[in-house]
């Protein structure tokens, strides 16, 4: 069973531009302009269940592959009188208060690059690696990239809407995951300006790239005691028997 088709060009699609988001910017004076030219995605990931004994309780997922890593492309300039200070890449949520930037998820960062300091603009090609959470886990909230925790999400979903667990675990399937990449960049006014002396701020330009993920299915899973693809109920609750006629589920196009 195969929720998805996946073509031979699907693995290499994610390469071209024009799958990328539209870009997104929070900067103000005296940064001039944020820009990002290209990004370059990582590898298709995927998902399969390690399990030993082949029922939905028992069920382990792990993801497998190299950790996503990006190749940035972009472009930051200042405006008159001031001069970058330093250039940075980071994977994951960011926020900008009154020009001091704040990760908010630690999925990676590049080095800093000061050796533009001093520019008034600069052309820079940076590359981060995303730091990825292998298995689900257990924790209650997990702000890390999982792609895991992602299709547990997804199961439990499908299994609310009285679909059968065991039928979605069969199924390979392919699935979206967007990781937003910041390119950041501060710019400093001399020491001489008469109204900003050696005012500096941060800002950051954001493109959300997309990551495909594909669940190899487990066609040798079972119904068994203990089912946890539920919302909101107990372990050991009895999702729909395999008789009921499965929905059929295909991503959205793009």
């Amino acid at each position: 069973m195969i929720r998805k088709p996946v073509a031979a060009g699907a693995l290499i699609a994610l390469t071209f531009p024009a799958m990328l988001s539209a870009d997104d910017n929070s900067f103000s004076f005296p940064i001039d302009d944020l820009r990002i030219d290209k990004i370059t995605p990582a590898a298709t990931l995927s998902l399969a269940n390690k399990a030993t004994l082949k029922t939905v309780a028992a069920r382990r997922l792990v993801v497998s592959g190299p950790n996503p890593e990006f190749t940035v492309t972009a472009v930051a300039s200042c405006k008159d009188g001031a001069k970058l200070t330093g250039v940075q890449v980071f994977a994951g949520g960011m926020v900008n208060h009154g020009g001091q930037l704040y990760p908010m998820q630690g999925w990676g960062q590049s080095a800093k690059n000061t050796a533009i300091a001093g520019q008034k603009a600069a052309l820079v090609t940076m590359k981060v690696k995303v730091n990825m959470t292998r298995e689900a886990g257990d924790s209650l909230v997990d702000l890390t990239f999982n792609p895991a925790r992602e299709f547990e999400s997804k199961l439990a979903a499908f299994a609310a809407k009285g679909g059968s667990a065991v039928y979605y675990m069969q199924a390979a399937e392919a699935f979206d995951m967007t990781i937003p990449i910041h390119f950041a960049a501060w710019c400093k006014m001399g020491p001489n300006d008469t109204n900003f002396p050696n005012m500096e701020r941060g800002g950051f330009v954001r493109r959300d790239v997309p990551v495909t993920i594909l669940y190899q299915g487990d066609p040798k899973i079972v119904d068994g005691v203990g089912v946890r693809a539920t919302v909101g109920g107990t372990e050991g609750g009895k999702i729909a028997p395999p008789a009921k006629p499965r929905p059929q589920r295909v991503k959205t196009p793009e």
